[in-house]
């Protein structure tokens, strides 16, 4: 499959961000206020944020004898987690930039929660779990981080 490269500027209240990326994933059902342009296409949400909220940040790099369609798999089901944890708020998906500093990591989510207890909601949910025993066998590293926005 040919890689699709997305471009878009996206404004957060008074911060704007261009972004270019190949294979990105953007899902979206939180607080934000943004105004996102694709092209023509224009897209604008307006909800308030109104305290800290936890981010899971989640990069991995696949095991070398790993197919392409296990890796398809793999995205294919973190890309399902939103419509089946109510928990995620919006989560953002790709493959690596590279960065000298990236410790090799190949790709990465980040999802993002309205509040601790919806972190902890989404540990054990079944959905979950099921998507770390997809995924477990298939990388050789991982590194998890948590961090609650200041709000």
């Amino acid at each position: 499959m040919p890689a699709t490269e997305l471009q878009f500027s996206v404004k957060f209240d008074a911060r704007t961000e261009t972004i270019a990326k190949t294979k990105t994933s953007f899902y979206y059902k939180c607080p934000f206020s943004a105004v996102i342009t694709m092209g023509t296409t224009v897209i604008k949400a307006c909800i308030g944020v109104s305290a800290p909220a936890p981010y899971n940040t989640v990069l991995f790099t696949f095991k070398p004898e790993v197919t392409p369609e296990q890796r398809c798999d793999v995205k294919d089901c973190i890309n399902a987690l939103p419509s089946q944890i109510p928990a995620i708020q919006s989560l953002v998906t790709g493959e690596t930039v590279f960065n000298h500093l990236g410790h090799g990591y190949e790709e990465g989510v980040i999802f993002l929660f309205e509040n601790v207890a919806k972190l902890n909601e989404y540990r054990s949910h079944k959905a979950h779990l099921d998507y770390q025993g997809l995924a477990r066998p298939l990388t050789e590293a991982i590194l998890i981080f948590d961090i609650e926005s200041a709000a």
